[in-house]
Order: structure tokens, then C-alpha cells, then sequence
């Protein structure tokens, strides 16, 4: 039995609407398995333990972010949605942001720098950002990434200034005990100069005027206090070595403590050939060069 042109118009028309029904369904599995997949990576988008932001090239209004990102700045969500980028309270001067957009877009790969944010309570924060140029539709926006390294960069701080704090301590400990070692030596100097104008004078006239034997006793033991009194004091040898220069006494103070003479010559600011002119000149005024002693070892054993 022949169809009418009727029921064949019919018939074609039925099955493209089940074509077309069946095209849909497929379109719209399609739609709910994409909008699960949003919505499983929309999870992991705000679970982010760093804020995420996409800005817009154009506008610099941010279009997308994670609740991270507004909640570490103490914003709600609402506020800012309706936020730009410069009036998100970023301590950057307009040339600054200049010139950090350009980098972001020219740059192949992440481009990373520090800015730094300020809360909405007016607290400054700041943050490592990460980021890099993506086109979505045909629009070109800036995906960064923020990670708030303000307790890093104060404890940077605090260490940098601990460093200088203890650097100046120290250079001022520095120049005091370098003070101190001249006035002990200025001190010493002064002592010497007693001795020897004040006191060895009297000495010599004493022994010279003074011959009976019970005299020379008072004499020598006189001397021999002084000599104990000048070695446990300043180091030096004897009073009979009192003719030695202030560089010789100094040379044999520092050779007593076992200093070498490139500690000499450092200390006193002068050659090694120079301290080795005094340590020969210090041995021949003790009588030690044909001896061989140790110099050192015949000043230390006689400290009295």
C-alpha cells in the first residue's frame, strides 16, 4: 500500500526530530559531564592553599579567583568581585604596574615578583607572585598566582639587622679593646719613663757613693723588688735591660707572650725585618747571642 505525499512528509519530519532530539541528549551528557568536570576543578581552584586570580588584560578587573585570595587580604567575596586591580590597595606606583603587566606579557613562561598588598584593616602583606600570559576565547588575561611570604621576608629583615647589629658590636668592641691596648701601653711607657728618669738615676748614684757591704745589700735588693715589680707588671725583663728602647721593651713584652713576629710587626705596625733588628738587638743587650737560649724561654724564666 503507497504512502500519500502526506504521510511521507510526516515520516521524514519525525525522524529528524529524533535526530535531532537524540543530538541534543548527546549535546546536553556533554554539557553535565563538562559542568561536573568545572565543578571538580572549581574544588580543587579553591582549595588552593595560595590565592589564584585572573585578571583582564584590558580592564585589569579580576574576573575569576579562589576564596583564598580574597580571604587572606580580609575581603568577603562579594567586595572583591567588584574590585580592580588598582584599587586592591597595591603599594605600586602606576609605573611600577606598568612595567610589571609588560613583563607578565612578554615574558615566555612565568614571569615572578614581589608586590606587596595592602588588607582591607590597613596591614601590609607581601606576596610572591606568579605570573603568566593565557588567551581564553580570543582575550588575553593575566593568571597569577599569590603567595604571602611577609613572615619569610620579616624574619630576612630581622636576621639582616641582627647581622649589622652584631657586625657594629663587634667593631666597636673592636676599636675599644684597640683603645684599651694603646692606653695600656701608653701606661707602660709611662712607667718605664719613672723608672728609668726618676728612679734608676738614684740607683746609680747610690751604688756609686755607697760601698760597704751591708749598702750594696740594700742596693741590690732594691732593684731586685723593682725587677719583680716591672716583670709581673709589664712583662719586661730586667732593670738592667732598662736600656732597651720602647720599641725593644715593646718587641720583648710580645715575644714573653709567645707572639710571632708577624703578630709583632702587625700589632706594632711595623716590618718583620724590623722586629727581627730588635730581637737581635734584645739578645745582644742580654747577653744571649753566643748562648743560643730561647729568648722567649730566658724572658719567661725570669719573671721573678
Amino acid at each position: 500500500m503507497c504512502k500519500t505525499p502526506c504521510e511521507n512528509n510526516t515520516s521524514e519530519k519525525e525522524s529528524r526530530l529524533r535526530q535531532k532530539i537524540v543530538s541534543l541528549q548527546s549535546e546536553l551528557q556533554k554539557l553535565k559531564t563538562a559542568q561536573k568536570a568545572r565543578g571538580k576543578y572549581r574544588d580543587y581552584f579553591n582549595q588552593a592553599s595560595d590565592g589564584l586570580v585572573l585578571i583582564d588584560k584590558e580592564t585589569a578587573k579580576i574576573v575569576d579567583f579562589n576564596d583564598h585570595a580574597y580571604k587572606c587580604l580580609g575581603y568577603t567575596r562579594e567586595e572583591f568581585k567588584r574590585l580592580k586591580m588598582q584599587e586592591l590597595g597595591l603599594l605600586e606606583s602606576p609605573e611600577q604596574r606598568k612595567k610589571h603587566l609588560e613583563h607578565v606579557h612578554h615574558k615566555k613562561g612565568t614571569a615572578v615578583f614581589i608586590t606587596r598588598h595592602k588588607q582591607k584593616d590597613g596591614k601590609i602583606r607581601d606576596i610572591l607572585t606568579r605570573s603568566k600570559s593565557v588567551a581564553i576565547n580570543g582575550k588575553t588575561y593575566f593568571l597569577s598566582t599569590w603567595t604571602d611570604v611577609t613572615r619569610q621576608r620579616d624574619l630576612r629583615r630581622n636576621l639582616q639587622q641582627s647581622d649589622k647589629d652584631l657586625a657594629d658590636t663587634l667593631s666597636a668592641l673592636k676599636n675599644l679593646l684597640q683603645q684599651t691596648e694603646l692606653d695600656q701601653k701608653a701606661i707602660e711607657a709611662k712607667i718605664f719613663s719613672n723608672l728609668e728618669h726618676l728612679i734608676l738615676p738614684h740607683l746609680k748614684k747610690l751604688t756609686s757613693i755607697l760601698h760597704r757591704p751591708e749598702q750594696q745589700q740594700h742596693l741590690q735588693q732594691i732593684k731586685s723588688k723593682l725587677n719583680r715589680l716591672a716583670e709581673k707588671t709589664l712583662g719586661t725583663p730586667t732593670v738592667e735591660g732598662f736600656d732597651f728602647t720602647e720599641k725593644e721593651k715593646q718587641v720583648a713584652m710580645f715575644i714573653k707572650h709567645n707572639r710571632t713576629s708577624k703578630e709583632i710587626a702587625r700589632s706594632m705596625n711595623i716590618s718583620v725585618s724590623t722586629v727581627d733588628f730588635h730581637r737581635k738587638n734584645i739578645r745582644k743587650k742580654l747577653a744571649l747571642n753566643k748562648s743560643g737560649m730561647n729568648l722567649k724561654k730566658y724572658l719567661s724564666d725570669h719573671n721573678g
